[in-house]
């Protein structure tokens, strides 16, 4: 028995001795590599987009594939006593490849690869010596990731680009764009090492297209217009809405047009009656054409694809510390404006600056166009990543932004606009509906409804120049035409900005001080957009453009009503500039459109000029005795001049003697004044007061709505002759694209005030006649009738700040601000009504 046990024991502890023997036999069994990967010119390779595949013996499938992030790599736990083979790939094309009998734990190890070659492109129409500029040339591996860049200068040329080789039947793909719709692809491309070569690219595409394109009008899908449906005319414009062409619709329903360049180009069908566009079409030409048909009934028939006439802001880089006073006013900016944000946040490096997360969880709370993107977890380009690690970075940095935000991103900002089949499969998992990438890295799919979105960025605040590391500034002036021209292109605009073009540059580098310039021209870039009637909003909200409804938040702090922006569903109108003698018939006609309708409309008026032409006058006192008539004048100054360039002494003298002699002519007291061009400066706000104004109606473009001031600034929301401006991509006539501006302005501010001026509705020939223009009245009369039926309320312009203030409560609490706007009630008296009427839950505080 004692026998038996012994030997059980000696048996477990063999058993043990062996095992930790097998254990360290195989701890001792492998070895690393360091690698290095050169040219054979002894320089050390590039590792962009490099991935390693390792083999071990005579095996066919790799043990291990490794995306190389330094050169030398380090090979780790790798069997002993085994051949390797080790192959190395640029983009999954094949380079090079070294075999290593691994003997030791510790190995030193060179691979050598053939010298990139270079190529420089030269763009071409069909006729072989007209080059192409500004055409965009991408250069693609077999399996489409983009390997190069450029746009063509006015020779055609592109840079010389340098990339590794192709071997056997690789190849790389150029695609030439000339307009999104416009694409050539040359193949194949071989590149051999170290050779330099120049291309010529012959495109299809003629410069100018001289065979006849017949264009075809149909009243529904069958049937073209007649004779009997009236008479017509083709018109085409450029992206720039300059009409290129003009022609007339036959009898017949038809017309043809030719010698035009290839391109994409606006056409309208335009009554010969009236001048009213009936249709629209974006149609590409690129010199092989079937008719191009437009249909009059449906305009769902006439395009392929959305247009939001939205503009979205993405704002890259977002980290802690990094130039931080620039992060923060750019956030600031835009809550301050109402406007959307994207900012990119990269979650490797956000989380620990307070500054940061505090401004960015503000915004979150009060900013309801504010939306917080994935940019990844660090600036690693993330098709360098094997796919575990791209999962993991965008894991990682989807955890980050919940636990610091409590938000689920749904937008995806590729760190330098580089993605791939894999990170869009791996976003899907993740609940990803959006990426943001750049034009110059893909070409964007069209705008339609998907369950996967790209909104590419095409304009930028700034362009890098890679040998200075410097941020070149854009004009505001270009920044709006690119924004223009990707609305054309694509439906919608998403402009790029980084901190850098934001922040002071000295001595060579970017210092943490904030740009005031380029935030200035930022926001003239932001206000000229709104003053234009385009959505505002961040990525992830473009595709709900005629859906989404931003309602503003309000934290950490007791509101009532008076304080709650919401929209008064009210629009008032404004007419400047009324003045002696000047198209004295035009304004009588136009003020006669809103009096007999019984719509209110304030007139501004222009003191030097005015009370001396009886026409004028006595017209206006008829109007102003006329209890039907809802006429507030207001004034306009002295003279037409931009008053900001005054001190308090001129302004307040500018506004006395307009209002003395509106006194003196009709026995009113103006309290507004409509500032001439919509500027103003601190100055205008002391000489309003010494007058007793209540009101400053300036632009969007200079004010921010505050009905809470004194004098309140209530601006103008848009110009008439920017409503009647036809975009021939917005659905409907132009009376329904007229309503979509001004409900678009009331979402944004809460209210409409559309201004205009009696020239605006005088006929002109080289000079404006006193004659009026029976068709702009007819459609500002049809534009006053529809507002009335889609149940908008049409106000004094004084009564704009109480609709919004008031807009849900009894009508009576208004007289309460009434009185104190006549001085009847002081400021402590109204606070005590307001806090009373609070006490009694008449007024409920929020």
């Amino acid at each position: 028995m004692q026998f038996s046990i012994n030997l059980v024991f000696y048996s477990v502890i063999s058993i043990l001795f062996f095992s930790i023997l097998i254990q360290n036999s195989f701890a001792e069994d492998t070895g690393n590599i360091d690698l290095l990967i050169k040219y054979e010119n002894g320089n050390k390779a590039g590792i962009d987009s490099t991935v390693l595949k390792i083999f071990k013996d005579l095996e066919k499938t790799p043990i291990r594939e490794i995306h190389v992030e330094n050169n030398p790599v380090n090979i780790t736990n790798l069997q002993l006593g085994h051949k390797y083979k080790i192959e190395v790939y640029y983009n999954d094309h094949f380079q090079s490849v070294g075999y290593y009998d691994l003997k030791e734990k510790t190995n030193n190890y060179e691979i050598t690869m053939k010298l990139p070659g270079g190529i420089k492109l030269g763009v071409f129409y069909s006729d072989g010596h007209t080059p192409i500029s500004e055409a965009s040339i991408f250069i693609k591996t077999l399996n489409g990731k983009t390997v190069g860049f450029d746009e063509t200068d006015f020779n055609g040329d592109s840079v010389r680009f340098w990339i590794p080789q192709t071997i056997g039947n690789e190849y790389y793909n150029i695609d030439i764009i000339i307009d999104p719709s416009l694409k050539f692809t040359y193949v194949p491309l071989k590149i051999q090492s170290s050779d330099s070569k120049d291309i010529k690219i012959v495109t299809p595409w003629p410069k100018i297209i001289s065979s006849a394109i017949k264009v075809e009008v149909y009243k529904d899908q069958k049937t073209k217009i007649t004779e009997e449906d009236g008479n017509f005319l083709l018109q085409v414009n450029d992206k720039k809405k300059t009409k290129v062409i003009e022609t007339i619709i036959s009898d017949k329903g038809d017309t043809t047009i030719s010698n035009i360049s290839v391109g994409t180009y606006a056409f309208h069908i335009i009554s010969k009656e009236n001048g009213k566009i009936i249709a629209s079409k974006k149609v590409t030409l690129s010199g092989n054409h079937e008719p191009i048909k437009i249909f009059t009934n449906d305009p769902q028939l006439n395009t392929d694809s959305l247009y939001c006439n939205c503009v979205a802001f993405r704002f890259d880089d977002v980290q802690d510390y990094f130039l931080s006073n620039a992060q923060i006013h750019m956030m600031k900016l835009f809550g301050e404006h109402d406007a959307g944000l994207t900012v990119g946040v990269i979650g490797g490096v956000t989380g620990k600056d307070p500054k940061i997360v505090d401004a960015i969880k503000e915004q979150v709370q009060t900013n309801p166009r504010f939306e917080i993107a994935s940019h990844s977890w660090n600036n690693r380009v993330i098709t360098t990543l094997s796919p575990e690690d791209q999962d993991k970075y965008i894991k990682d940095t989807d955890n980050k932004i919940k636990e610091l935000f409590q938000i689920k991103p749904k937008v995806f900002i590729p760190p330098e606009n580089i993605f791939d089949n894999q990170t869009i499969t791996l976003l899907k998992k993740y609940g990803y509906d959006h990426i943001s990438p750049s034009v110059s890295t893909e070409i964007p799919p069209k705008f339609i409804k998907t369950d996967f979105y790209h909104f590419d960025t095409a304009p930028s605040t700034a362009r890098l120049n890679p040998s200075t590391g410097y941020w070149e500034h854009i004009s505001q002036e270009k920044i709006l035409e690119k924004i223009d021209d990707s609305l054309f292109d694509y439906g919608y605009a998403v402009v790029m900005m980084h901190p850098f073009e934001f922040s002071n540059y000295i001595q060579g580098a970017y210092v943490n001080e904030v740009n005031q310039t380029k935030f200035d021209e930022l926001k003239n870039v932001i206000l000229t957009l709104k003053s234009k009637g385009y959505l505002l909003t961040p990525i992830g909200k473009i595709d709900k453009y005629d859906s989404i409804v931003f309602q503003k938040n309000f934290v950490n702090e007791t509101i009532n009503k008076t304080d709650k922006k919401i929209d008064c569903n009210c629009v008032a109108f404004k007419i400047d500039n009324i003045q002696d003698f000047w198209l004295n018939d035009v304004q009588a006609d136009l003020i006669k459109t809103f009096t007999d309708s019984n719509t209110p409309i304030t007139i501004s008026i222009l003191g030097k000029f005015f009370g001396s032409d009886p026409k004028t006058v006595d017209f206006l006192k008829n109007k102003l005795d006329d209890k039907n008539s809802e006429i507030s004048v207001a004034v306009r100054g002295w003279e037409l001049v931009d008053h900001s360039i005054y001190g308090t002494e001129e302004q307040s003298s500018s506004i006395q003697q307009t209002n003395n002699q509106i006194f003196k002519t009709l026995g009113i007291n103006a309290k507004i004044f409509s500032a001439p061009f919509g500027k103003f400066n601190n100055y205008t706000s002391e000489a309003l007061k010494l007058n007793k104004i209540q009101y400053i109606i300036a632009t969007t473009t200079t004010d921010t709505p505050n009905a809470k001031i004194n004098p309140k600034h209530i601006p103008e929301t848009s110009y008439l002759p920017n409503l009647l401006d036809n975009d021939p991509f917005v659905k409907g006539t132009i009376l329904q694209k007229m309503m979509s501006k001004i409900q678009t302005q009331q979402k944004q501010y809460g209210y409409a005030l559309i201004s205009m001026q009696p020239s605006d509705f005088a006929i002109k020939d080289t000079e404006f006649k006193n004659q009026t223009n029976e068709e702009k009245i007819k459609l500002l009369e049809d534009l006053i009738s529809q507002l009335r039926e889609n149940n908008i309320k049409i106000v004094s312009l004084s009564d704009l700040h109480q609709e919004i203030l008031f807009e849900k409560y009894p009508i009576w609490i208004k007289q309460i601000y009434f009185w104190n706007e006549q001085g009847f009630i002081t400021d402590l008296e109204l606070k005590n009504a307001i806090d009373n009427l609070i006490s009694r839950t008449i007024i409920i505080q929020y």
